[in-house]
């Protein structure tokens, strides 16, 4: 008998089981970070290590594309900042947008 594993599958590129909200928030604090240091996404694409696209990067910041850990930690160490300080900047740009009326919903 072959065993059937009833958990979800995960796409692991780009989830079908997003929270856009959260995505477009943590997109906008990577935008914002890079901005300040005065960067293009070409420029701070090719300061990942390894270096990504910038159309990837594109995605991300536009909320369009679910980054793992691990290219939360290397964005992370590319624009010079902690983890946590992404995580935070996320949260406050979250808790902005409802603030200003901005729909606070998942979306798949």
């Amino acid at each position: 008998m072959i065993a059937i594993d009833s958990r979800p599958q995960y796409d692991l590129g780009v989830s079908r089981y997003r929270h856009k909200p959260t995505l477009d928030a943590f997109g906008k604090a990577v935008e914002i970070e890079r901005r300040r240091l005065g960067l293009s996404q070409a420029e701070l694409a090719a300061r990942v290590k390894p270096p990504m696209q910038a159309p990837r990067l594109g995605a991300v910041e536009r909320g369009d594309r679910e980054p793992g850990l691990l290219l939360i930690l290397r964005l992370a160490e590319a624009l010079g900042v902690t983890e946590a300080y992404l995580m935070d900047a996320m949260r406050d740009e979250r808790r902005r947008r409802v603030a200003s009326g901005a729909p606070d919903s998942d979306t798949k």
